[in-house]
């Protein structure tokens, strides 16, 4: 059995974009080491705990947290490599778990969808699409060979205040509240922002 003891960096984060990767961090190894200690998932492989958490990290750092995640799960999801086949169960169960976690309140798209979306390019929350946050191989940038596919564009920081911002003005707290609990230092940090505003 696995149990969590991940710090996300050990140090105090600076901005919103550092905020919310921290909190998305710690949310996915939660769940990931909640689809671990099933004893239902991964029946059909023989790993160790030390293998589960080495999978996990690879999902994890590798995958959820690489502009280039989405294409190597479906690399993956062909393979018939065991491993590849054990990284692409866990990537889909974590998925499968985070897509109820960031369900819609009251049928209010919530910021949590769009700032894990922001974080994993779009394979967590959905949101701008992965093209808003990440370069693509048809981005002028990549061709030119200024900017290595799946690189960073954009920092979540803007949208994350965007979000929070038009909810609060508006008094949609259907838009905020399903973001505490996945997303607990970061609307910390945007209700600071906003007392300072």
């Amino acid at each position: 059995m696995l149990v969590l003891a991940y710090d996300s960096k050990g140090e105090q984060a600076k901005t919103i974009h550092e905020w919310a990767e921290n909190d998305v961090r710690n949310e996915l190894y939660e769940v990931g080491i909640d689809f671990l200690n099933d004893a239902a998932n991964l029946q059909s492989f023989q790993i160790t705990a030390q293998d589960k958490q080495d999978y996990l990290k690879i999902v994890i750092e590798d995958y959820f947290f690489n502009g280039t995640g989405a294409d190597k799960y479906k690399a993956a999801g062909n393979s018939t490599s065991s491993s590849l086949m054990i990284v692409a169960e866990i990537y889909a169960g974590i998925q499968v778990e985070m897509s109820s976690r960031l369900t819609d309140q009251d049928h209010i798209s919530n910021l949590a969808k769009d700032i894990y979306g922001g974080i994993t390019g779009d394979q967590v929350g959905r949101g701008h699409g992965h093209e808003y946050w990440f370069y693509e191989e048809d981005d002028l940038e990549v061709k030119l060979f200024i900017k290595k596919k799946g690189a960073r564009k954009e920092q979540v920081s803007k949208e994350a205040f965007a979000g929070y911002f038009e909810y609060i003005v508006m008094n949609i707290s259907a838009g905020i509240d399903p973001a505490r609990s996945v997303l607990p230092q970061t609307i910390k940090a945007l209700e600071k922002l906003m007392e300072a505003v």
